[in-house]
């Protein structure tokens, strides 16, 4: 995570770059976000396992409340929540 511009402390810009398992690299850009929420870890990449530690949200162009995504992320709830 790098801070590729500073407009004021309310206000940065931040490249993210992420490897994934198969050696595919990415750059994330993130814009208008806090110094605060960078130094606190608030801000996150969508290719971090945040979907039960397996699934992440990645490059997607429908809704997360959408049909699609609602039914994706209950099938990793099915299979991977171990509260269920």
């Amino acid at each position: 995570m790098e801070i590729i511009d500073y407009k004021s402390y309310g206000n940065i810009d931040i490249m993210l770059i992420n490897i994934l398992s198969d050696g595919t690299i990415y750059y994330t850009k993130r814009e208008n976000k806090s110094t605060w929420a960078f130094h606190n870890g608030g801000i996150s990449c969508i290719f971090d396992k945040t979907i039960y530690n397996v699934g992440y949200i990645g490059g997607y162009k429908y809704s997360l409340n959408s049909n699609c995504a609602t039914k994706w992320r209950d099938m990793l709830r099915r299979s991977y929540d171990i509260w269920t």
